[in-house]
């Protein structure tokens, strides 16, 4: 029977097995609050419920030591509960393990008072009874036997401290689980507008048994509101060990004072719908609404959301995880639908996977990573997303990798008849596109916080206003991927799309070291070594860029067009293969090896839908001389594609256009010389209309000595358009 609104319409009459009250018998069972039976410490209690139920049954198992706010000095043993549920009325059956003056706690939140020392757990005699139920137990040592009921109000085990300082007990090592669903309109809720099936549950030190809720109802699914480990008492728990399934329902907090998992142990974190947040908190921290301070405790999990996603569309983000955050590591391996914002009790605002330490799990996100940010010291596994990526994802040491980066290629390869096609991850794709996408927020800056001149992790954590009016686009605070070095980086589009309209500011790559780099479509957006230098002038942190330290080392380039917001800054030492158009900028500072443009060298013109020297996709101008900011000084010249040499006498390698042979054009510009105007800017186009335009370098039949452009430049320069375009030798 599901749980409805519960009014109190009499009670049945209990029967319990025991004996009169001595010393031998210091544990007292009630109903209803009158005294009817006493038990022996530590050993089994039967109870048997006569009459039928239809209305409100009430059972309080306590140690008679707490009655007028005495401490308990007796265990409770294994409590199993027999009766027949009516089928009239509104049959509820409460049992409440606390002090004997206490009574049902009225919200989950709600502190109780101790009613023993252990306790060995509780079960019914059927699952009718069973699911009629709601329980709420406050021990001060363990919970050493399963408890499985309807509904679980709260479980406390939050130990003690003996013989002064030393703490003592707190475990949860029988399993909980309930297996109600989620239900609203409670009598007596104090505010709550619903309950889950599992509301509190909160141990000193460790919980090891299975925390389950089990209800698969299609509207409430079982879920769990808040599952706590640690107290101000004892400051190095030993955390969570046991699996914590809601394969159906929600998750809403997981905050702890110690570890997740063990060297041995890998406990999974399980939601069949969402999980708002999983945090290690300092242990003084444990039971604030709003907790600020982080533990160091390291996370070890296998987490999951959306294993029952609901019926509702694309739009609304579902299956998502809200915040993880530890200072410590994080391990064992994070699948989920979404990483997207939500209720979570961090009040910045920002939203994502924050880890102090390293990430070795690896990151799986089937469909987007929405207005979220993944920050950690070293990002040591890959990381997937399916469709969409709105946030940054930063290795924030200044030794920090990210191993690999996905984004865009779900359901690659395969047809919707295909075994293994996701629908819903076509459903997005068509909604949210497959892209790594621009953000409303300037970028950030190393002066967010101290040390202002350089970054560190608390820059891409601050709680900094830069985004008009807010700190946060969404939950996320920059649209960047940043380290030292990263591995491989495979990304089907960067643009600045968004279903609510483009993004102004564009979308970065920034290391100086990347092994492989694969963009299908680098529309908008820019790749460059993120090395931005600053300074303090005028009472004020400002960029102070050297453009000579702005070119990344890539081992491998390829990239199946370029759109005219898409800037590439390279080192020139490795090829660069564009398979199709290139309308941006390839900017390097001497070129040793090959460009090779397999469409044409075009203007902005030649961009779908815009018309020349048209501004084709919405820049954000913020006044900074960096490749950040595509609008600086030089970057726009002239509506065109432009591959610019930074150094007099740069090009040393060759440049091929129209490598394809299918009719791609030169229209663009080849710039030798420092596009700043520090060396002898030379432009090379066949444009005379452009404002750059020199008859001694006309392309592509241009009669200038080599010289000025480097030594091999005359004959790249014909060899490469003659390969391009064989029926054009000069």
């Amino acid at each position: 029977m599901g749980f409805m609104k519960l009014v109190r319409l009499g009670a049945a009459v209990l029967l319990a097995s025991g004996v009169s009250v001595s010393g031998q018998t210091p544990i007292r069972v009630e109903v209803t609050g009158q005294a009817t039976t006493q038990h022996a410490a530590s050993t089994p209690i039967s109870v048997t419920i006569s009459n039928t139920i239809t209305g409100t049954v009430q059972v309080k198992i306590y140690d008679v030591n707490t009655i007028g706010a005495g401490a308990p000095s007796n265990n409770i043993g294994a409590v199993t509960i027999s009766g027949t549920v009516g089928t009239s009325g509104t049959p509820l059956l409460e049992v409440l393990v606390a002090d004997g003056d206490t009574s049902f706690p009225s919200t989950p939140p709600e502190l109780m008072t101790v009613g023993a020392i252990d306790f060995a757990g509780l079960s019914f005699s059927s699952t009718a009874l069973r699911d009629i139920s709601r329980v709420a137990v406050a021990v001060a040592g363990d919970i050493t036997g399963s408890i499985e009921a309807g509904a679980i109000r709260r479980i406390q085990a939050l130990g003690r401290v003996v013989s002064g300082p030393t703490y003592v007990a707190g475990k949860i090592t029988g399993n909980i689980t309930a297996t109600s669903a989620d239900f609203s309109a409670v009598c007596g809720n104090a505010g709550f507008e619903s309950f889950r099936a599992i509301g509190v549950i909160w141990a000193g030190d460790e919980i090891s048994g299975t925390i389950s809720a089990t209800s698969d109802d299609e509207s409430n699914p079982g879920g769990l509101t808040w599952l706590l480990i640690g107290h101000e008492s004892n400051t190095t728990p030993v955390g969570l060990l046991g699996d914590v399934r809601i394969d159906y329902g929600s998750i809403e907090k997981v905050h702890t004072a110690g570890p997740i998992g063990s060297s041995t142990v890998m406990p999974k974190i399980w939601a069949g719908r969402s999980i708002q947040e999983v945090r290690v908190l300092q242990a003084a921290d444990l039971g604030s609404a709003s907790p600020v301070a982080s533990g160091s405790a390291k996370v070890k999990a296998d987490v999951q959301t959306g294993l029952n996603p609901d019926s509702t569309h694309e739009q609304s983000i579902h299956g998502a995880l809200h915040l993880l955050m530890t200072d410590g590591d994080l391990q064992g391996a994070i699948t989920i639908a979404n990483l997207a914002p939500g209720n979570a009790s961090l009040a910045s605002g920002a939203r994502g996977i924050f880890v102090g330490g390293a990430i070795t799990a690896p990151i799986a996100i089937r469909y987007n990573l929405q207005n979220s940010d993944i920050i950690a010291a070293s990002i040591d596994a890959p990381i997937t997303i399916g469709c969409r990526a709105k946030g940054s994802i930063v290795a924030s040491d200044p030794n920090g990798q990210i191993v690999s980066v996905e984004i865009g290629y779900a359901n690659e390869g395969l047809d919707e008849e295909d075994e293994g096609y996701d629908p819903v991850a076509a459903a997005y794709a068509a909604h949210w596109g497959r892209l790594f996408t621009g953000t409303k927020c300037v970028p950030v800056s190393p002066w967010f916080t101290v040390p202002y001149d350089e970054y560190t992790r608390a820059d891409w954590t601050a709680d900094v206003v830069h985004c008009g009016p807010y700190n946060f686009d969404g939950g996320a605070i920059d649209s960047v991927i940043r380290a030292a070095s990263i591995g491989t980086l495979r990304i089907h589009e960067m643009g600045v799309f968004d279903p609510a309209g483009p993004k102004p500011y564009l979308p970065r790559i920034e290391s100086p070291m990347i092994d492989s780099l694969e963009v299908e479509i680098l529309r908008a957006g820019v790749v460059w070594s993120g090395e931005l230098q600053v300074d303090y002038i005028d009472d004020e942190w400002v960029v102070a860029n050297n453009p000579e330290d702005d070119y990344a080392s890539i081992g491998a380039i390829r990239v199946g067009w370029i759109g005219p917001a898409g800037d590439l800054w390279v080192d020139g030492t490795t090829r660069v293969q564009i398979d199709g158009d290139m309308l941006g900028q390839v900017h390097v500072p001497t070129l040793t090896d090959t460009i090779w443009i397999g469409g044409r060298l075009g203007l902005w013109c030649h961009y779908p839908g815009c018309s020349c020297p048209g501004n084709c996709a919405p820049l954000g101008n913020f006044d900074e001389e960096s490749p950040r900011d595509t609008t600086w000084e030089g970057e726009e010249i002239a509506a065109r594609g432009e591959i610019v040499i930074r150094e007099v006498g740069g090009l040393q390698g060759q440049i091929i256009i129209n490598g394809n042979n299918d009719g791609g054009t030169w229209d663009g510009a080849v710039i030798v010389g420092d596009e700043l105007g520090y060396g002898n800017r030379i432009v090379i186009t066949p444009d005379d209309g452009d404002a750059e335009f020199d008859p001694d370098f006309q392309a592509p039949h241009y009669l200038s000595p080599s010289g000025p452009l480097g030594v091999p430049a005359l004959f790249a320069f014909l060899n490469a358009w003659l390969v391009a375009l064989p029926d054009e030798a000069c």
